[in-house]
């Protein structure tokens, strides 16, 4: 029997949370996170405090709390340590994610902005 949620998913797959991390403010201030990227998943950025500055496919974005950044497979993606501010985050590794019209592991296309402000919905 077929998940309800599986017919919005290329071949009925179902994503996969393969990795999660809580990042605290004193490795956000301290700790360079150097651009890089996943071949093999996608990366949620979710803000739960404070503020700074995220860098995705070569654009620079101010992130607040309750804000969401879609990080897809094979886009260059990084934090800015200098611009942290009591910044408290989590970070969501979803594998197998296969959405009708997108690239493996994709959540946004690559003209989309992406960060998701979230507000009082976060």
């Amino acid at each position: 029997m077929q998940h309800n949620l599986q017919k919005h998913f290329r071949d009925g797959r179902m994503p996969v949370i393969s990795v999660s991390r809580f990042i605290n403010e004193e490795h956000s201030q301290n700790y360079a996170f150097f651009p890089h990227m996943h071949q093999d998943y996608l990366e949620l950025f979710y803000v739960y405090h404070g503020n700074g500055r995220y860098m995705v496919g070569g654009e620079t974005y101010g992130i607040t709390k309750g804000d969401i950044v879609i990080c897809n497979a094979g886009v260059l993606h990084s934090k800015s340590c200098e611009h942290a501010e009591n910044l408290r985050s989590y970070s969501i590794g979803i594998t197998n994610l296969a959405l009708h019209l997108l690239p493996d592991n994709w959540l946004c296309s690559s003209d989309a902005v992406p960060v998701l402000s979230c507000g009082s919905l976060s």
